[in-house]
Order: C-alpha cells, then structure tokens, then sequence
C-alpha cells in the first residue's frame, strides 16, 4: 500500500473524521497527503537537481539567504514538506502585509473544493485520506469472527452499505418511537395526565439518544471535579443556532427550505405508514401538513427566543448552575405557575426504567412500553417526590436555568399538545434521516445545501466510514494503532510536550500582569496536567476491548438502525453507570484516528489522538524541527493554554471551578482579553460578516498562547541551529524561523463556502481560518523578526495583544 515518487516512499495514513467528514478525495489523493500532482513532480526534480532557486521564481525582499547544496534537508520528510508549502505559498504577497494570503494563497488551486464539502482544509484533507484507509480496513474479507470488536466494526460498516435492506425498511423502524411521542391528549391546553405523558415519554425518548427541549447527561461535577452528576440544558433546535429563527419564514431563505424539509419529512414518514394515526391523518394532505409544519416551526421558534446565546454560557455563572435535587429543578420549572408541569420525577424513572443506577429500586424493564410508570398513572402529590430522586447523586447541574425556567412556564404551557407531539415527531425524523432510505437522505441533503452550500451528496462509503468510527471508535481505533500508528510518533509527541510546558512555566514570571502566587498555583496546574497521546493503551487489551462491547446487541441479522440503536444503548448504559462511579480522568473523548485534539477542564489533561500525529501537523523526526514545532507544537501549546483562558483559568489544577488569583489579577486579565476582543471583533469573515469576538474568545486566547509557548520550546531546543541550520529543497530562501510560521499557518489553509462561512460566525467558537493565522502573527513579536516586518506594517501593528506566554 505504500506509493513512490521518485524512489521516495509516502506513508501509509489512517482514518479519521474531523471538520468535513464528507469531503471527496481530489485525483491525486494516492498520492502524498495534501499535495497536487505538480508539487510532487516539482519536488522530484529539487531531489536531483538540489535546486535552491527561488520559490515561483519571485524574488521576495525579506529573504536573502542562498546555502549550499550540503545545507538543504533531503530526507523523505522534508522533500514531502516541501512539496506541501509549494502547494500553498503564494510569494507575490507580502507575509508582513498578509500572512495567510503568503503562506495559503495557492492553496485552494491546488486544493479544488469538491462538490460535496461545504469547505475544505488542512484538516479535511488528511482526514479523507484517513478515511479511505480506514475504507480499505474495514471492507477486507472478514477474518475475525463477528463478535470481536474488529468484527463488529465491520459488521456495522457492512450493515451501513447495505442499501437494499435500508430501502427496504424506509421509516418504518421508527414507527415505535414515534407512537411513543403520541398521545390523545385530554385538551388542547394541559391537563396533568398531558404533563405526565409528556414526561414519562421524553425520558424514554432521551434513553434512545433523541434530546428535544432539553438534554439530560452525566459528565464530571465542575465543583468536585471526582464525582459524576447529572447536567440539565437547552436543546431541541432543528437549525444550527438561534439567530436562524429571527426572521420570517417568507423572508429567509433558511427558514423556507427549514419548512420544506420538515413538510417533506412528514410526507415521506406518511407514504411508509411511520407515523402514528392522528399525525398520518394530516401528514397525507397538504394543506393539512403545511399546517401542521407551521405549528411547529412557530413552537421551535418560541424555543430558539428562550435559549442562552453561547457566548453567554462561556460564564461559569452561566453553564455551572448547581441545585441540590429534582425538588429544587421542579420548582424552578414549575415557576409562578402554580401547579405542577413538567414531572421531573416521572421523567428520572422512565430514563432510568432498565439502568443500573444503584439503589434506585426502578423495575428492570417496567410495563409494556419499558417507561416504569404504570399506564394513565398520575404525578405523586405536590410537594413529594419519590424513587429515583433521593438517589441521583448531588448536585444537578443546570446550564442556562433561564431556559430551563422559560421552557415549560413561558413555552410549552402556552403551546397546544399536538404542536408539541408534532414537534417531537419532527425532532425523531430528523435525528434519524440521513439514516433512512433515500428518499430522507436527499431531503437532508437539500436542507444542508441551503446551510452550508455543498453541491452534492458525499459518497455512501464515506458517510459509513464516518458513522462506524463514530459509534465503534474503541474497535476502529484498534484496528488504525495496530497498523498505522507507530511507538516513535508517541514518544516523540511526549518530548514535545515536556518542552512546551517548560517554555509555558517560564514564561509566568515575566508576564508583568500575574503576581508572584498566581504564577506559582499556575505553575502546579501545569505540572498537575496529564497527557494522552495517540490512543487508550486497554484497547490493546482484546479481552478488555470485548468487554467493553459485550452489551452491544443488534440481533442476529441486525440492521443499520439495529446497530445505530444498539451503539447508541450502549452509550447511554455507560453514561448512567458513570453516576455510580468516580470520573474516569483517562476516559477519552475523541476515537484514535481523529484529526484533532482537546483540552478537558474538569480532568485537566490535554489529548492528542493518532490521527493528528501526521503531516503536515506532524511530519516526523528526520523532518526539520521548526516545521514540526510550528505544526502540531503549537496545537500541543493551544490545548495547553486552554486550560488558561477565559474558562479554563476558572478551574484549579484538580479540575475544580474555583477561583485562584485575586481580583486585581482577574481585571488585569480582563483588560488582556479586552485587547483580543477589539481585535477580532474588527476582522470579518470572507462574506464582511463580523467575528463574535465574546463567542472565540477561548480560542483566540489558545491560539495566541500556543504559537508564544510552541516557538520558546523550539528556541530552547535549538532554534535555527536545531538541524544545523538546514533548509528545504526548493524553498532555500526560507530561515528554519520563517519555516515554522508557514508551518503554523498552513494548519489553516482552506475554502469555504459562503453559507457555511455564515453559519460558522453564527456558531462556531473558532475564529475564522484567515483570522487565526494572521492575528496570531499580528501579535508575535518573532513573526515580524523572522520576516523582517517594518514597523507598523498590517502584521507588525505597535500594540499587540497578548495574555500568555
């Protein structure tokens, strides 16, 4: 499986979804990873002509340096380096005029957008590539008998490609799920029983993984980060965010395709005979539907007016709520209304009907429709609440109690009970669509082409390689470490990140804002940081690895939906043990072949998964260390600094939100952050829509923080004389300090869509891509050393923001 050019060999890379998991290979994708055709050929010839000319031929001011041949780096790492930056270099622009139109503007020439991916980039590109390997891994013949969890991924994939029996089926699978969101309610106001029924049936409803109105999940306390709790939020939303839902239906093209999708949904549910009778009634005539649709668009409407803006639940007052008990959440939904609404008690006992939670006493399994509760039984008295209750561990942890508080007493009170069952119906159709038969899967396609401007349905094998990782992440990321991932690369990232944190330790002291015992308890936080690299060492372990899917059960000839249901139950099973056990500090949140990496405040570790340990983020140790410590040293130094920005530095060094500097220090902090926030607010994405500077402003703090920690780790490792001063083939111009900037910068290389660009400034608490390569290298001091910036120049401006290191 390895490929040559010009007796150089590519490595093998591995699967993995990040970004745009929809994202088509380019003509050249068995080629090196993220390089055209013509860069790989340009290289060949520096190979044996040990070129040092000028990139493109252009002659750019700041560079000056012409080496001799024995100063160029030929290893397979650098040709392959080289060839990626020739790919993306643009030298007619100016780096200290604009470094990401330098350092990416030829990439999207040689990166096409593919008609199915709403955009592409660094990321995506390597993870297509991942994703073909694991394509190949999981469509070999089946060695494994299907009850090893390598059998059972491919089990999955293969149910997954099974179009025939998926076409077969239709909606019809969902047919219990949605009778069970369907009731003949005693009014069209709400009676008790309305309140009880609507309660019993949500907590079964979220035990399936479908969460309309509110999510219920067990994660780590925040304020005694070494026992789980319960976490209460606002969920339910059809469309990405809330700012979606401010306009007419008649004047917003979102909107309008929004209520076509859910009309067509209904539609295709009635012809396959999934819906339950009095929704089926309406569902097959138009008028009727068109009714009914717009009933519910105006119920998720008065949602999306109740929800938290997200920069807002940034705040820890905000997203870390505690309550000591149900009682106290049932009197905060209960409101000034009086009588009881929503049955938090009720709700509890029909998730938890069949769980393990200890000492709870709820029957295993319960009536006939698994809920526990007794059929047409009503709420116990006011003022009591009994069963699960008194056992579920405290606190609750409520985020954004302004929504919950709103959600039944302002909201669903004032709604009628068939708008609401219509609306949950809505939610199961489309948390189920692009699994059904084809007919949904284009009605989700259409949608998702009005929301991010895609042109076309990515390939069914991608969006199974997708899924299978996605609910047998465990199996896949056995099946990835054993054949592509190698001890070197974890050992190598784990002296990086040593390196890192020393050059973050160093740079407390001198920061001029953080006093003398800020910086020492900041310093412990870092020591007290764990680091996971590359994987979970137990899923080597086959007999732990079996364990961990013995509970997994599709049936004998299980279908798609059997598997994604079983994957799911699974999932959830282990949630709810969660709340018997302590945290799992090492519990990973991402599958091994993800390209991407995370911080966790409450366990206060950073984790860097296989598939990221790859070029260009990673290029490998015969590579020149500044592209290495520009690529992945400075993703390793944003997750490190995540755990000091606007959140992070909320918690101590257990994970605990708790304060640990003193005011003066907090506003002097505040006064840095301010800085970012002026400056990005200012930028603007590639459609003049503003940045919500509030909504980025932890990653913009990670950014800044990981190029400042990345570049003083490479500078104590060596610096320029780190490889003996050597350069790249073909790009001899380039300093190994101008080396790692580009490396930086081609990170965040990618095209995007004009929809998708909308909805990323809407939703997405990442800058966008030309934002965070040049105000990073706005704020650098090293950048405009390295390119010899003059003084104030568009990415030298005099005030630089800067809060660490």
């Amino acid at each position: 499986r390895r490929r040559t050019c010009g007796g150089l060999m590519a490595p093998s890379l591995a699967a993995a979804e990040i970004e745009d998991p929809g994202s088509t290979s380019s003509p050249t994708a068995s080629l090196l990873p993220g390089v055209s055709a013509v860069a790989v050929g340009r290289s060949k010839c520096l190979v044996v002509a040990l070129a040092s000319a000028t990139l493109s031929g252009a002659v750019v001011g700041f560079m000056m340096h012409r080496p001799s041949a024995r100063d160029i780096c030929l290893t397979r790492s650098c040709v392959r380096a080289a060839a990626v930056l020739m790919d993306s270099i643009d030298a007619s622009a100016p780096p200290c005029d604009d470094f990401y139109a330098h350092a990416c503007g030829k990439w999207a020439t040689a990166h096409p957008l593919p008609a199915s991916s709403s955009s592409y980039s660094t990321f995506a590109v390597l993870s297509e590539r991942n994703d073909a390997a694991l394509r190949s891994m999981l469509e070999r013949p089946e060695t494994e008998d299907r009850g090893s969890p390598t059998g059972m991924a491919r089990a999955y994939y293969a149910a997954c490609m099974d179009i025939e029996t998926i076409e077969q089926l239709g909606a019809r699978p969902l047919f219990p799920l949605l009778a069970d969101v369907s009731w003949a309610p005693a009014s069209e106001g709400w009676a008790a029983s309305d309140w009880e029924e609507l309660s019993a049936r949500l907590g079964r409803l979220q035990r399936r993984g479908t969460m309309p109105l509110f999510y219920w999940w067990a994660m780590a306390d925040e304020g005694n980060s070494t026992a789980n709790a319960v976490h209460v939020g606002q969920s339910g939303l059809g469309l990405p965010s809330p700012e979606y839902y401010k306009k007419s239906p008649r004047d917003d093209p979102y909107l309008r395709a929004y209520t076509s999708y859910l009309d067509r949904l209904l539609a295709l549910a009635a012809a396959d005979g999934a819906l339950p009778p009095a929704t089926a009634d309406s569902a097959r005539h138009p008028v009727r539907r068109a009714a009914l649709v717009r009933a519910a668009l105006a119920f998720e409407t008065e949602l999306a007016a109740a929800f938290v803006p997200k920069a807002e639940l940034r705040d820890p007052k905000a997203y870390y709520e505690p309550v000591p008990s149900l009682r106290d959440l049932q009197r905060l939904t209960d409101g000034r209304q009086g009588p009881r609404l929503f049955r938090w008690e009720t709700f509890a006992n029909a998730y938890y009907a069949g769980g393990s939670l200890a000492g709870t006493g709820i029957p295993e399994g319960g009536d006939a429709e698994g809920s526990g509760i007794p059929e047409g039984g009503s709420a116990p008295p006011d003022g009591v609440l009994e069963g699960v209750s008194a056992r579920l561990p405290s606190p609750l942890v409520l985020s954004g109690s302004v929504y919950l508080s709103r959600v039944f007493t302002s909201v669903v009170v004032r709604t009628n009970v068939s708008t609401v069952l219509a609306y949950l119906q809505l939610q199961v159709l489309q948390e189920y669509a692009r699994h059904l038969s084809d007919g949904y899967v284009q009605a989700t396609f259409e949608m998702n082409k009005v929301l991010s401007g895609a042109l076309d349905l990515p390939e069914r094998w991608k969006r199974c390689v997708a899924r299978t990782d996605a609910d047998l992440g465990y199996a896949t990321g056995r099946i990835f470490v054993d054949e592509l991932f190698s001890s070197a690369s974890r050992a190598a990232a784990l002296h990086m990140i040593g390196g890192i944190k020393a050059a973050f330790k160093a740079s407390l002291p001198v920061l001029g804002w953080l006093d003398s015992p800020g910086a020492r308890i900041a310093a412990r936080k870092v020591d007290a940081l764990y680091d996971m690299i590359g994987y979970p060492d137990w899923i080597a372990d086959d007999g732990r690895l079996l364990a961990y899917y013995a509970g997994l059960n599709p049936g004998r000839n299980g279908s798609y939906l059997d598997w994604l249901w079983a994957a799911t139950a699974l999932e959830v099973d282990e949630n709810i043990r969660d709340l018997d056990r302590p945290v799992d500090r090492l519990r990973w949140g991402m599958t091994a072949p993800t390209v991407n990496a995370y911080y966790s405040p409450p366990t206060n570790l950073i984790a860097f998964p296989a598939g990221i340990l790859q070029p260009p983020f990673w290029h490998g140790e015969e590579a020149l260390s500044a592209l290495n410590y520009g690529g992945v040293g400075s993703v390793i130094g944003h997750e490190l600094t995540h755990g000091f920005d606007d959140q992070g530095s909320r918690y101590d060094e257990h994970g605990n939100l708790a304060p640990w500097w003193s005011p003066e220090v907090e506003s002097r902090f505040e006064a840095r952050t301010a800085c970012l926030r002026e400056q990005y607010g200012a930028m603007t994405n590639t459609e003049g829509e503003h940045i919500d500077a509030n909504l980025t402003m932890g990653e913009n703090i990670a950014d800044n923080g990981g190029i400042r920690s990345s570049h003083a780790a490479w500078v104590a490792a060596g610096g320029e004389m780190a490889d003996g001063g050597q350069r790249l083939p073909g790009l001899a111009e380039y300093s190994p300090e101008q080396l790692f900037f580009l490396s930086y910068a081609q990170v965040w290389c990618a095209i995007v869509r004009p929809s998708e660009a909308h909805k990323h400034i809407l939703s997405d608490p990442h800058a966008p891509h030309r934002a965070r390569v040049n105000a990073v290298a706005q704020n650098t001091p090293a950048f405009a050393r390295a390119f010899s910036c003059p003084a104030d120049a568009p990415m030298n401006p005099l005030d630089k923001c800067q809060v660490w290191a």
